[in-house]
């Protein structure tokens, strides 16, 4: 058996070791990809968790005023039936915004960019702005950054937040 005086000089002795000849320990080896490779993982399409909008193409002008008009008669229409259930539920919609007041959660903003034909939504839950483009595809709105779809982030978020379910 060792001695505890022993143990302690032999793990003490690692501490003076320089840096530079423990290296190897903590070296990685580097991982190469040939191209051969990559063009196979192309056709696999994007990876899980990297949902980017592909082929959302630019809309005309008057495609756009429709879309963000329906988009806007959608969540009035649909957030109405909440109004009775939950205090301080107000829905101020005007020509290039519409505010959506929960109570004491805060209000959510939907805001019109016309020139770049985008939409804004400002959310009092996640703390967050979100910016969104229209997809003729799905005729729904599409995050620019992570590909989800703007009813199905509203309706989770009112949902823990609310009394009721918004009827989109």
């Amino acid at each position: 058996m060792i001695s505890r005086v022993a143990a302690r000089r032999y793990f003490s002795s690692f501490s003076r070791i320089p840096y530079k000849k423990a290296s190897f320990f903590i070296s990685t080896p580097r991982l190469s990809i040939s191209n051969h490779a990559k063009a196979s993982l192309a056709l696999l399409g994007p990876r899980p968790g990297s949902l980017r909008p592909t082929g959302v193409r630019t809309i005309s002008t008057e495609q756009y005023e429709n879309a963000v008009g329906n988009l806007f008669d959608k969540l009035v229409q649909g957030l109405d039936s909440m109004k009775d259930m939950n205090t301080g539920f107000e829905i101020d919609q005007r020509d290039n915004a519409l505010d959506v007041t929960i109570g004491a959660a805060g209000t959510y903003t939907f805001n019109k960019e016309a020139g770049k034909k985008r939409l804004q939504m400002f959310s009092p839950v996640s703390l967050a702005v979100y910016t969104y483009k229209y997809d003729e595809k799905s005729l729904d709105w599409i995050s620019e950054d992570d590909g989800h779809h703007l009813i199905e982030l509203l309706t989770r978020e009112l949902l823990t937040s609310c009394a009721g379910v918004p009827e989109f």
